[in-house]
């Protein structure tokens, strides 16, 4: 996750996922989430959510992402990008495959 595409289709899907997820969501599960999703590793993480933070989209309380309103604005204008909540497609497919985001 290293080019300026890369990093917006991110921020957009785990703003959407977090959405989709009511909005709250502990720190451990996004980063899973976005590993899988969008390979992630830890640094690219941690600057993802550092951004996201600091554009006020998301808040830190120290183990779960809280999308604000300003989040949740901007989540409801991004189109959806996945066909199904992950788990949902995950349990379709009879396993734990995650599909590839569909930005």
């Amino acid at each position: 996750m290293t080019t300026g595409s890369d990093n917006q289709a991110a921020r957009k899907g785990v703003l959407k996922y977090l959405q989709k997820q009511g909005g709250a969501v502990h720190i451990r599960d996004l980063h899973e989430f976005s590993t899988l999703r969008f390979g992630a590793g830890h640094q690219a993480f941690s600057q993802l959510m550092e951004g996201l933070v600091g554009d006020e989209l998301v808040s830190y309380d120290g183990t779960t992402f809280h999308l604000t309103d300003k989040g949740r604005e901007q989540a409801a204008r991004i189109r959806a990008i996945f066909p199904a909540d992950v788990h949902d497609v995950a349990a379709h497919r009879g396993g734990s495959e995650i599909g590839r985001a569909h930005v």
